[in-house]
């Protein structure tokens, strides 16, 4: 399991470098047809996770590298770079990643909910504006600048 876990950890490191560097470039771009305080609360939202996410796997580096131990992706280990932390350090960081986890658990799981939301109650069509289909230039909902 803890291989898993670590080789999962591996994975996103490499996924949130990717998906960091397709949001800064090309990457999708929200409706200018949203109102103020809604693009603010998806930015916020958004911008939250990318954070929460990214601390996840440098304490998860730090906790298990700190400990001494090497990282095993697929099997393969990476060693650490690092002398071992103090004790007390290495319990902070654990309970830190703990806790964090279940955060970015809570707020993905509200912003699926919200998601939901969107398309059963408000119809508004907002899952449809995340798939990739059709000519999405001749849609305003897609129109990257007014």
């Amino acid at each position: 399991m803890v291989v898993a876990h670590l080789t999962a950890g591996i994975l996103l490191t490499a996924i949130m470098g990717f998906r960091i560097a397709w949001r800064l470039t090309k990457g999708r771009q929200l409706s200018y047809l949203l109102r103020p305080l809604d693009r603010c609360f998806v930015m916020s939202v958004e911008y939250t996770l990318y954070v929460l996410l990214l601390a996840e796997i440098v304490l998860g580096y730090l906790w298990r590298w700190g400990a001494g131990q090497a990282m095993s992706f697929f099997g393969f280990l990476i060693p650490s770079p690092f002398t071992r932390f103090p004790a007390a350090l290495l319990h902070w960081i654990q309970t830190i990643h703990h806790w964090n986890a279940w955060l970015v658990v809570a707020i993905a799981t509200g912003h699926g909910m919200a998601a939901v939301f969107h398309q059963v109650i408000l119809k508004d069509g907002v899952l449809d504006r995340m798939m990739l289909h059709g000519d999405q230039r001749a849609n305003p909902l897609f129109t990257q600048k007014p």
